[in-house]
């Protein structure tokens, strides 16, 4: 079972990335909806219970996970998102719009 406050949670969050979605890619809202607001949408609304804040899911290797989830992902990805795939070759990630973030500092592979 769910609580009302993560579910207004998961909302506020789908919201806050459809902004950063369209300033990232200059795209209006009325043209572009980002993949994860269609998915939201179409779940089922959970029986909900007003038990507070549920703990963050760490979906990620127990090497990384932390009592405190933020502190869990960004060295998650500072470890092992720095680089992806494109075309058969390793490119390291960049910024679109937006500084790299601090936690994020690239590493030679």
């Amino acid at each position: 079972m769910g609580s009302c406050q993560s579910v207004q949670l998961v909302v506020g969050k789908r919201l806050s990335l459809q902004d950063e979605y369209n300033f990232r890619w200059q795209t209006p809202l009325c043209q572009k909806i980002h993949a994860s607001w269609r998915v939201i949408d179409s779940l089922p609304l959970p029986k909900l219970i007003d038990c507070g804040q549920t703990p963050f899911a760490q979906v990620m290797p127990d090497c990384y996970r932390n009592a405190d989830a933020v502190v869990a992902y960004r060295a998650y990805y500072a470890a092992t998102k720095q680089f992806y795939v494109q075309n058969g070759v390793i490119v390291p990630h960049k910024w679109t719009r937006r500084n790299q973030p601090s936690f994020c500092k690239l590493t030679k592979m």
